[in-house]
């Protein structure tokens, strides 16, 4: 058994990793400022049955290790150290870094800074840290696809900034602890992450969810920019193979089959009958025209690759939605969704 710190652990992916390390039989403990994606109802099970330790609090305060000092200090007193920490702390779509952008920028300045801090003090002489960094360090890539030497075009004076080169940053300081202090680290670049839990303004969901309600599919654009989706169950897998690996810089981590947005749109579309038109917005400013990831590195260095079709996991993405308008469609849920 090992002791691991998540942080966005309750949020879209971060939900998914904290359960499947509890189903490891580990001690987790979870921190997460709900101020975007994270809510306790993905993980509210862990909470209820003290499988987890759940500590409300932003990764930038500077105070946040005293608390997990204490939640790694058991009843009689003793300490005991980290062995792992996955930062997955961020706003991680348009429309919430954009509204809150120097919190999307410091989580991965101020944050990482003092997540590396915590493991100096805290972490066993092993202890193994992983960033969750982000395809968007490609920018609007001039090579395509994209592999990992790569170094990007990325614009620093525009609305998406404060995540790409708050992401960038978050490497550059995972690099200097591996450099400097010869920390365990590793950096994941994840390519469009899709499944349950996932309801922010991401085009996956807001597509199904159009679709679902008989809304026309809004495309930004003209619909031909490609992006490669990967389903999250895959994306944990890899994410616990490259914790527990000795890959240290940069890796990609996502699905290289690329399809268009046009493309994403008709799919979603026949799923639900044709009922749903598909209508064209612009595209915002500084929007990637593709992505696609090299996966070689991964399935060299991790023995990896995704394995849950496309298809298949829309279905599963659906089924989970449908459950939830059921949930909230059931009166006995009104006092839950009160306390929240």
């Amino acid at each position: 058994m090992s002791n691991i710190v998540i942080t966005g652990g309750a949020g879209f992916i971060g939900s998914h990793l904290t359960k499947r390390l509890v189903n490891e039989g580990n001690n987790v403990i979870v921190i997460d400022n709900l101020v975007t994606t994270g809510t306790p109802h993905y993980i509210i099970d862990l909470i209820v049955a003290d499988k987890i330790r759940f500590i409300k609090m932003d990764i930038r305060q500077p105070g946040i290790w005293r608390e997990v000092r204490d939640a790694l200090t058991d009843e009689d007193g003793e300490f005991h150290q980290i062995d792992e920490i996955y930062n997955l702390a961020s706003p991680a779509s348009v429309k919430l870094y954009t509204r809150f952008p120097e919190l999307t920028f410091e989580t991965s300045t101020l944050g990482v800074s003092n997540i590396i801090n915590m493991a100096k003090m805290f972490g066993s002489p092993e202890v193994r840290l992983l960033e969750t960094s982000t395809s968007e360090v490609y920018g609007d890539p001039e090579i395509h696809p994209q592999p990992e030497y790569y170094h990007g075009n990325v614009n620093t004076q525009c609305e998406r900034s404060c995540y790409d080169e708050g992401k960038r940053s978050a490497e550059v300081l995972f690099y200097l602890a591996h450099k400097l202090y010869k920390m365990n680290t590793h950096i994941a670049r994840l390519f469009n992450v899709y499944g349950p839990n996932n309801t922010d303004d991401r085009v996956m969901p807001t597509f199904i969810m159009q679709a679902m309600a008989g809304q026309p599919i809004t495309v930004f654009g003209d619909g031909k920019q490609t992006r490669s989706f990967c389903y999250v169950d895959d994306i944990v897998t890899a994410l616990i193979k490259l914790q527990r690996s000795e890959v240290h810089t940069p890796i990609n981590l996502g699905n290289p089959q690329e399809i268009t947005i046009n493309q994403l749109a008709e799919i979603i579309k026949e799923r639900f009958g044709n009922k749903s038109e598909i209508v064209y917005r612009p595209l915002p400013e500084f929007d990637p025209t593709r992505r696609c990831p090299v996966i070689d590195k991964a399935r060299a260095e991790l023995n990896w690759k995704p394995t849950t079709d496309l298809k298949e996991g829309i279905e599963r993405v659906i089924d989970w939605m449908e459950s939830q308008l059921t949930q909230e469609g059931d009166p006995s849920k009104e006092s839950d969704k009160e306390s929240k």
